[in-house]
């Protein structure tokens, strides 16, 4: 996404990239949603979490802003989340360098075993979708065997 103060990508998809053209510039949570497509919702919880807080407030009402630093951190969240990381492990992953691997390791054989469930689920949808004229009319060892298939 283009921007006048930055280019920003936030896509799992493709690298991150914060380009600042002015360091000093800070956005608004609405600049920050348009530009990162969180809502607001998800920011204000992200700062109630402590997993991302506003870099400055400004004014009496104390309206939060967001530098390059805590947008590129948002990008992170997002991709990790994207990658099927619970906010904890985001949370341990961003503060704690050394168990960064640990982390991916389990996120990793977790996505495995959705996967193999998916996979499972195919099959018997793909057996129900075969036998779909005869199922209702199947002996009941039939259907407890196309189960533990």
């Amino acid at each position: 996404m283009k921007h006048k103060d930055y280019s920003i990508d936030c896509s799992a998809r493709n690298s991150i990239t914060v380009e600042l053209k002015n360091e000093t510039v800070m956005k608004s949570v609405k600049e920050v949603c348009e530009l990162t497509g969180v809502t607001r919702k998800t920011l204000f919880y992200y700062d109630k979490i402590g997993l991302l807080k506003p870099s400055y407030r400004k004014g009496p009402q104390r309206q939060k802003l967001y530098n390059a630093k805590a947008i590129k951190r948002l990008c992170i969240i997002r991709i990790l989340k994207e990658a099927g990381f619970r906010i904890e492990e985001i949370k341990t992953f961003l503060e704690e360098n050394n168990k960064q691997e640990e982390i991916i390791e389990r996120v990793k054989k977790n996505n495995q075993n959705n996967l193999m469930k998916i996979e499972k689920s195919m099959n018997l949808i793909e057996k129900i979708y075969n036998r779909i004229n005869t199922i209702n009319d199947m002996e009941i060892e039939d259907l407890l065997q196309m189960m533990e298939d």
